[in-house]
């Protein structure tokens, strides 16, 4: 926890939000760091994909240019494309319903001492575990327009938490998705949302911690409406909080071959 993310970056300092990618080539969903080997992302990015999950992309910003930079003097290190050692899962994770939406991709060793990665706040912490809040940042390189392609540049936007019985409303058209007290209801304003790309990214609220303000992700993306940005309609995210046991039951030591 000391060295979690103690900002939401501005450009050049990036976002360090990690890229799934899914053959080595394509932009599959997002994720984020939480040590040298373990990235936290959505169930639904690795499973039944069309190519093999090999690599996963960290200290991007913007996925249409080889090296990040403000200015010609002000640039950002080399991205880190690292290769996939291993997928992790729950065993009752549902692809139809969308249940226990939440996965591990251990991956080769993360260089954590550049500048432009950088692991997440997780909550660990009792007091951070059953911290209320009314609204948190959520980023990514999904869809801006529900009829547009995904973004090169890493987008941010600030979403409003809901009552889980307001998604309920909002999907009742959709019966085959059972919502419950492990997933959290999440925007539901016009034009601000999540959208297609942006699955498995985080859900980030601040939180004060060791004397410092630090973002702590409390959700996961994972599903919401076809066409995103819909008024009452918000998006439903994985709830890490109730996950966090199962977090640190699969992390295995950092040297493990």
């Amino acid at each position: 926890m000391e060295r979690c993310r103690d900002r939401q970056g501005e450009y050049i300092e990036g976002e360090k939000v990690a890229t799934v990618i899914a053959n080595g080539l394509d932009f599959q969903c997002g994720g984020t760091i939480i040590n040298e080997r373990y990235i936290l992302t959505a169930a639904h990015c690795i499973i039944n994909l069309s190519f093999p999950l090999i690599t996963v992309r960290v200290g991007e910003y913007d996925l249409g240019s080889e090296i990040d930079c403000a200015d010609a003097e002000n640039c950002l290190p080399p991205v880190q494309d690292l290769e996939v050692e291993k997928v992790i899962y729950p065993e009752d994770y549902n692809v139809t319903l969308f249940a226990n939406d939440i996965a591990l991709i251990r991956v080769t060793k993360i260089d954590l001492t550049a500048e432009n990665v950088m692991p997440v706040c997780l909550p660990i912490p009792a007091n951070i575990r059953d911290m209320k809040f009314e609204q948190g940042i959520v980023t990514g390189w999904g869809f801006t327009d529900p009829h547009e392609a995904t973004t090169n540049i890493l987008q941010k936007a600030i979403l409003q938490k809901r009552d889980i019985s307001v998604c309920k409303k909002a999907y009742v058209v959709a019966p085959g998705i059972k919502l419950n007290y492990k997933q959290m209801c999440i925007g539901g304003i016009a034009k601000k949302d999540s959208c297609r790309g942006d699955s498995g990214g985080p859900f980030h609220v601040a939180s004060y911690m060791n004397g410092d303000t630090r973002y702590v992700e409390f959700g996961v993306v994972s599903i919401g409406p076809l066409y995103c940005g819909y008024d009452g309609v918000p998006g439903i995210y994985t709830r890490v909080t109730y996950y966090m046991d199962w977090i640190l039951d699969n992390l295995e030591p950092l040297d493990k071959n």
